[in-house]
């Protein structure tokens, strides 16, 4: 592609973005916007039961349009897309060979940045890690002076609670 036939097929994909977003967000109906040209170089984009019909020069761009309870504001804008960080909850046993719960072994969560939480089993090996960032890659380490585990340590993703893990001591000699 030449310079400007690029620079035409990134105004149409974008004015395809923007009408399919807002689109997306009707909830029925059918809309039209007359008179308003908001694409530079013309043509019709189409994507599913999405059509964008472009035609040449941008009068809409910059200016605020409205009618009845609708309201346009032209240009090329996108709706900046964050993380929420939603927190959810990590959490498991630490048990030994034969199943009961061991307390006071120490618990760590370090997350890819380096911040490192530490938490102690409870009297019957449970441990939990509250408030924690959704999406986020985890360490858990399990360490005790008087036992060691078949797996001291996991890499889990937290995209929901987990309420599953568990690590089992080796059984002793």
């Amino acid at each position: 592609m030449q310079g400007g036939e690029m620079r035409i097929a990134i105004h149409r994909f974008a004015a395809a973005v923007l009408f399919a977003s807002v689109a997306a967000a009707q909830s029925g109906g059918p809309y039209q916007l007359d008179k308003l040209t908001i694409s530079s170089g013309g043509g019709t984009q189409g994507g599913g039961n999405l059509v964008v019909q472009g035609t040449a020069g941008q009068p809409g761009v910059g200016q605020r349009a409205y009618g009845g309870s609708y309201g346009f504001s032209g240009g090329f804008w996108a709706n900046l897309i964050a993380p929420t960080s939603a927190s959810v909850r990590i959490s498991g046993r630490v048990r030994s060979a034969d199943g009961t719960g061991i307390s006071n072994v120490s618990v760590t969560l370090s997350d890819l940045g380096g911040t490192t939480l530490r938490t102690a089993s409870s009297s019957f090996g449970y441990f939990s890690f509250e408030g924690v960032s959704a999406g986020e890659a985890y360490v858990i380490r399990v360490a005790s002076r008087k036992f060691n585990f078949v797996e001291p340590s996991r890499v889990v993703v937290a995209n929901e609670d987990l309420t599953d893990i568990d690590f089992t001591a080796e059984p002793e000699l």
